[in-house]
C-alpha cells in the first residue's frame, strides 16, 4: 500500500501518476538527480539488478550518462530540483534532455513543477520537440517562458503539467485527445489570466469562456480526459464533471465544490488535501461532500489529508479544526460499495493530534468490505485500537506515524488479528510507518525486541510486515533493528543507511521484498564501497526493487 506523502506538490505529483495501475508507470527506472551513485558503480549494480523487474537507482545531476540496459524497462523519469542548481543549469540541461534518447523506452516524463526562464530559453523548441516526436505514450512537458512564443505542436496523446496558466490554451489547443492534466492555479498569473484575459481565453479556447474564467468541459481535447490534477485554490466545479474523469485529485483548494454534480460513472479514485479550516462547521459543504459519493459507483479509493491551519508562528488555528476533522470524516460513512482502499492522513504532528478527536467518527470503517486501509495511529488509538474496530475483508492494513513505544498495541492487535477466533483470513500485509517527529526515549533493546516478536508472529501467519520511516528525517534508533530482523520471509521492506548496510554481515536471506538504502552523508556513496560483495546475497534472494535514496540537494554537492 502507499502512503500519502507530505504536502510538497513534487511528491504528490509524483505519487500521483506512480499509483495509477491503469498506466505502466509501476515499471519504472528512477532518475533522480540529487543521488550520489557513481557512474563507475552501474555496470556492478546492474549485473547483480539483471534478474528483477524493477530497479531504482539515484544518480547525481553532473553525470547523466546512460547506464546499462539490463536496469531500464518501459519508463525513466527525470527529476530535477533546478532551484538548487541555477548556476549549472544553463550548460547543463540541454546536455541532460539530449542524452535521454539514449534510452530504451517506450515512455517517457518530463517532470517539473516550476522551470526557471534561463532554462527554458537555453533549449531550443525544435529540439525538443525532436525529442518528444518518437514517442507515442504519454508524455508529460516541463512549462517555461521559453515556451510562450512557439507552443510544442503535439500530435499524440500527452500529459501535460501546466504551471503557469498563460500557457494553458497554448499548449492545450496542439493535443486532440489529452487524457491527462495537471493544472497550477497557484500562481498570480492564473487570477490575472481569468480575470483580466478573457478576450484572449476566448480566442483560445472559444465563446463558451465566460469572465468568471474558462471551463475545462469547452476545451475539445479533454472530451476523453481521465486523470486531473488541480493545485491551488481557484478549483471551479464544471473541472471535475467532465464524463469519462476516472482519477481526481485536488490540492490545497479553499473551496470544496461538489455541488450540482451528475452521476460520475467513471470515477474511480479521489485525492484531496487541503486545511480543514477551510471548511465552515455544521456547512452544507458535508453534506454536498456525502451526496458527490453516493453519485461514484465505481469509487474504489479515496486518498484523504487533512492539514490544521497554522498561524505565523507555527500554532494551529483552533477555529473549525476539530469539528472539521470529526464532520468531514463522517460523511465517508456515504461511500459506495465499490470502495475498497481507504487512506487518511495528516502531514503533521497537530493533525495526528486532531485525529484523536475524529476517531470516533471511524466507527463506520468495520461496514465497508474494505481491502486496504492507511490511518495514523491515533485514529486507532484507545479501545478503538482492536480487530473488532476493523473489517474482516482488509488485506493490507497499514498504521501511520505510531510513537515506537506503542509496539506493545501494535503487537495486541497483530495477535487478535492472528487469532483463531477472529475472521480476519484475508491480511497478508500489515505496514507500520514510523516518523522521527515522533521523539520519544525507551530502551532501544526492548524495542529490538518487541520488532523481532511481532515480525515472528505475523510471519507464523504467513502476513508480511513492513517497516519504515519518513525517508527525510534520519532517525538512529531505527537502526537499532539488527540484520536477523532481514532473514523473515514475511518481511515485506527494510531501510537503513548505506553505513549501516555496509557494516551487516551479508548472508543469503529470503526477504525483504524491498529494501531502501539511504546516504546521510553530504559526500555521498563512494566508489571504494564494495557493492558486488554487498549485493550478491540479494542475488538469490526474492528482492523486487532496490532504492538508493541520496543526499539531499541542501546537503550540498
Amino acid at each position: 500500500m502507499s502512503h500519502l506523502p507530505d504536502t510538497d506538490s513534487t511528491t504528490w505529483n509524483a505519487s500521483f501518476i506512480d499509483d495509477i495501475d491503469h498506466l505502466p508507470f509501476r515499471d519504472t527506472f528512477k532518475l533522480t538527480h540529487f543521488g550520489r551513485l557513481p557512474t563507475e558503480l552501474l555496470p556492478q549494480v546492474a549485473e547483480c539488478l539483471e534478474p528483477y523487474d524493477l530497479a531504482q537507482l539515484a544518480r547525481t545531476c553532473k553525470d547523466v550518462r546512460p547506464v546499462s540496459e539490463k536496469v531500464l524497462y518501459q519508463t525513466v523519469r527525470l527529476e530535477t530540483d533546478i532551484s538548487m542548481y541555477e548556476d549549472i543549469w544553463a550548460t547543463q540541461v540541454f546536455g541532460i534532455y539530449e542524452n535521454v534518447t539514449n534510452f530504451p523506452k517506450k515512455l517517457v516524463r518530463f517532470h517539473r513543477t516550476t522551470l526557471s526562464r534561463q532554462w527554458s530559453e537555453s533549449m531550443p523548441i525544435k529540439n525538443l520537440h525532436a525529442l518528444l516526436t518518437p514517442y507515442k505514450a504519454a508524455i508529460e512537458i516541463p512549462i517555461g517562458h521559453g515556451l510562450i512564443r512557439n507552443p510544442v505542436p503535439l500530435t499524440q496523446t500527452a500529459t501535460v503539467y501546466v504551471t503557469e496558466s498563460r500557457l494553458v490554451g497554448m499548449i492545450l489547443r496542439n493535443i486532440p485527445s489529452l487524457h491527462s492534466l495537471f493544472l497550477n492555479t497557484n500562481m498570480a498569473g492564473m487570477e490575472y489570466y481569468t480575470n483580466i484575459k478573457v478576450n484572449e481565453l476566448q480566442a483560445l479556447f472559444g465563446s463558451q469562456v465566460q469572465d468568471q474564467g474558462f471551463n475545462l468541459s469547452d476545451v475539445p481535447g479533454l472530451k476523453d480526459l481521465k486523470y486531473l490534477m488541480v493545485e491551488g485554490p481557484k478549483v471551479q466545479s464544471q473541472w471535475l464533471s467532465l464524463p469519462k474523469l476516472r482519477h481526481i485529485k485536488l490540492i490545497r483548494p479553499t473551496i470544496m465544490p461538489y455541488e450540482n454534480f451528475t452521476e460520475h460513472s467513471f470515477l474511480e479514485t479521489l485525492e484531496f488535501n487541503c486545511y480543514s479550516s477551510i471548511l465552515v462547521p455544521n456547512s452544507r459543504e458535508y453534506q454536498n461532500f456525502g451526496a458527490f459519493l453516493k453519485q461514484c459507483p465505481k469509487l474504489s479509493t479515496i486518498r484523504l489529508c487533512m492539514q490544521p491551519q497554522e498561524d505565523s508562528y507555527g500554532d494551529i488555528v483552533e477555529s473549525g479544526n476539530r469539528g472539521n476533522f470529526v464532520a468531514l470524516i463522517n460523511q465517508l460513512k456515504e461511500a459506495p460499495s465499490s470502495l475498497i482502499t481507504l487512506e487518511i492522513a495528516t502531514p503533521s504532528e497537530s493533525g495526528c493530534y486532531y485525529l484523536r478527536y475524529a476517531s470516533p467518527a471511524l466507527t463506520f470503517i468495520d461496514f465497508l468490505c474494505l481491502r486496504s486501509l492507511s490511518v495514523p495511529y491515533e485514529a486507532l488509538a484507545g479501545s478503538l485500537f482492536s480487530a473488532d474496530f476493523l473489517p474482516s475483508s482488509l488485506e493490507q492494513l497499514e498504521i501511520r506515524h505510531p510513537p515506537l513505544r506503542v509496539l506493545t498495541s501494535i503487537r495486541s492487535l497483530a495477535r487478535q488479528i492472528t487469532s483463531k477466533d477472529t475472521q480476519w483470513s484475508y491480511l497478508r500485509k500489515l505496514t507500520i510507518l514510523c516518523s522521527n517527529c515522533r521523539g520519544f526515549s525507551y530502551d532501544r533493546f526492548q524495542v529490538t525486541e518487541g520488532l523481532h516478536q511481532l515480525v515472528r508472529e505475523l510471519s507464523a501467519q504467513g502476513i508480511y510486515l513492513h517497516l519504515a520511516y519518513e525517508p527525510d528525517e534520519y532517525n538512529p534508533d531505527w537502526e537499532c533493528l539488527e540484520y536477523d530482523v532481514l532473514a523473515y520471509d514475511t518481511l515485506d521492506h527494510y531501510m537503513a543507511s548505506y553505513e549501516t548496510w555496509e557494516g551487516l554481515e551479508f548472508k543469503p536471506f529470503n526477504g525483504p521484498l524491498h529494501l531502501s538504502l539511504y546516504d546521510r552523508e553530504p559526500e555521498g556513496i563512494h566508489g571504494d564501497h564494495s557493492l558486488r560483495n554487498s549485493f550478491e546475497p540479494l542475488s538469490k534472494g526474492k528482492l523486487l526493487r532496490l532504492i538508493f535514496r541520496g543526499s539531499t540537494p541542501s546537503q550540498g554537492m
